[in-house]
């Protein structure tokens, strides 16, 4: 091709027609402009199409860990929930001051003990905090969407004061309760792991029956049920996990709608 134009200029230019010339100069120009501009064409096409994979890897990625996220919540929650649970009986013993009927000792301290349980939360956030330190959080072209999701992970529910505050209940009952007692309860009833998706649950057996040491349990029982700091310790700690469980359910909703619109793209 470029033989045959060079053989049309020196045609040209043997003819002496200026005009002819000129005119095959412009289109040769012409040419080479075309040739730019579909290149540079192309090059846009295939920088489009790199970003579009890009921004759909990060995309999913990012679902993947708010998936993680709505099942480490729906853990935090169940296992809450259980704790809850436990130090509301166990308040429900402190409010009537004596163990009678259907109550026993072995359950009230079975209560006492798993409402000092925790468990050690951490928001998964690898591929935000990748977006954002590469600077292709712009690869979220939805504004309002990109913005929602910057202002969500600023705030890391799971280091809230809600998770973070002082809480002197689990060391004072733990420091009460005899050590023979408190090792059969964790043996007992202690942490259950399952694996969810990537991550590990952490539960509680929502029902622990144990036999305790009799003598051991009634003398340990009587004992707390008459110390006021321990029940206001109790009271504190059921102020705490209503807490944390009202803000984890409110940012699962949160989220959930994240997850939902990041879906939709």
């Amino acid at each position: 091709m470029i033989t045959l134009f060079r053989r049309i200029r020196e045609q040209l230019i043997r003819s002496g027609s200026l005009t002819k010339y000129l005119l095959y100069a412009a289109g040769e120009i012409l040419l080479v402009v075309i040739g730019i501009l579909i290149a540079l064409q192309v090059n846009n096409w295939n920088e489009e199409r790199i970003e579009t994979a890009e921004a759909t890897e990060f995309r999913l990625r990012l679902l993947d860990d708010l998936y993680e996220e709505i099942a480490l919540m729906d853990a935090v929650i169940d296992y809450a929930n259980i704790v809850f649970d436990h130090a509301n009986r166990a308040m429900d013993l402190f409010e009537s001051g004596e163990i009678s009927g259907e109550d026993s000792a072995d359950q009230f301290l079975i209560d006492l003990y798993q409402a000092s349980q925790i468990q050690e939360v951490s928001q998964p956030n690898s591929t935000y905090q990748e977006l954002l330190s590469s600077g292709k959080i712009g690869l979220i072209q939805n504004d309002s969407l990109r913005s929602i999701i910057i202002i969500y992970y600023s705030y890391d529910w799971s280091n809230s004061i809600a998770f973070r505050v002082e809480d002197p209940y689990r060391e004072n009952i733990r420091n009460v309760i005899p050590s023979s007692i408190q090792t059969q309860i964790r043996e007992g009833c202690g942490d259950v792991y399952v694996k969810i998706r990537k991550t590990i649950k952490v539960s509680l057996p929502e029902q622990c029956d144990l036999n305790l040491e009799a003598q051991l349990s009634r003398s340990t029982a009587s004992e707390i049920l008459n110390n006021e700091a321990l029940k206001s310790d109790l009271r504190y700690r059921i102020g705490n996990l209503d807490a944390q469980l009202n803000l984890v359910r409110n940012w699962r909703s949160n989220l959930q709608t994240i997850i939902t619109d990041l879906e939709a793209i």
